[in-house]
């Protein structure tokens, strides 16, 4: 767990070896890790109930948005909301009412259906968690040719991803497809 610029991350290396007398246990985790989890934690607690109120805001104000992830700075002086639209949305509204209600800074961010998608993450069709919550982070736009050229029935049903959207995974095979033609 680490804390950079007010926000809360984890890495994925090898505890370093410490370098003084020999120890009982020689690997070690730096200095104040068990405050950053701590913080973090309580960061954590504060993003759901967040989150529940604001989508009642957004019903009291009639806003059509959908709203479908809040999360935190480690210092809790501001949050970034997360939301989908079919069309421009005013939420000037919105930001006094939840600066106010929360004491907060207030960051909307608008994403698409993909990404919220990435954001929730799941299990896909295949058996293995979503390209969009792992790896993918260009999002190119799919057609249903690519189905045709892999001989895939046309059923949007096994067609669409978790997004509601065609399956990014259409692309990936279809060079090899092209190519034996």
């Amino acid at each position: 767990m680490c804390f950079h610029a007010g926000r809360a991350g984890s890495l994925a290396a090898a505890p370093k070896k410490h370098s003084g007398k020999r120890r009982k246990h020689p690997w070690h985790l730096p200095e104040g890790i068990g405050k950053d989890i701590e913080k973090y934690q309580e960061v954590k607690v504060r993003e759901l109930p967040t989150l529940h109120r604001t989508r009642e805001i957004v019903k009291e104000l009639s806003l059509d948005m959908k709203l479908s992830d809040v999360e935190f700075q480690a210092d809790n002086s501001k949050a970034t909301f997360y939301y989908s639209a079919e069309d421009r949305v005013d939420f000037r509204e919105l930001i006094k009412r939840l600066a106010g209600e929360f004491k907060i800074r207030v960051e909307m961010r608008q994403i698409s259906l993909r990404q919220e998608a990435g954001r929730l993450g799941g299990i896909g069709s295949c058996g293995r968690e979503l390209c969009c919550s792992t790896w993918l982070t260009d999002f190119k736009s799919v057609s249903t040719t690519a189905a045709r050229y892999q001989n895939l029935s046309l059923n949007p049903a096994k067609l669409s991803g978790q997004c509601g959207r065609l399956k990014c995974c259409l692309n990936y095979e279809l060079d090899t497809y092209l190519d034996a033609l």
